[in-house]
């Protein structure tokens, strides 16, 4: 099995932050990711695949605030920034898991 499947067969995350020097550039997608290798297109840069104007919660945000945004957007996690500097990631399934516990 080549590399990429076992990270493929291995890894429930669905979005990854793209960051220099922990500055974000962008988010590629798994979906993204997978149709890349699927397409013959292992080569590809992550700079040429990843979506570069993707919607940021700040962590001084209201949680309910984020979440409304992150309904609406693409991809399906939002980076969290402090002072612009990548320190999170929210994703539905954490929210999920801060409601279930403080319910």
């Amino acid at each position: 099995m080549t590399p990429p499947s076992r990270w493929r067969l291995s890894s429930f995350q669905e979005d990854f932050p793209v960051v220099d020097e922990s500055h974000l550039l962008g988010v590629l997608s798994r979906a993204q990711l997978l149709r890349a290798l699927a397409d013959g297109s292992a080569d590809a840069r992550v700079r040429e695949l990843m979506m570069r104007d993707v919607a940021v919660a700040d962590v001084n945000e209201p949680i309910v605030q984020a979440m409304q945004r992150l309904d609406r957007s693409e991809p399906s996690a939002m980076p969290v920034l402090e002072r612009g500097v990548l320190v999170g990631l929210l994703t539905p399934r954490r929210i999920g898991e801060i409601v279930m516990t403080r319910a």
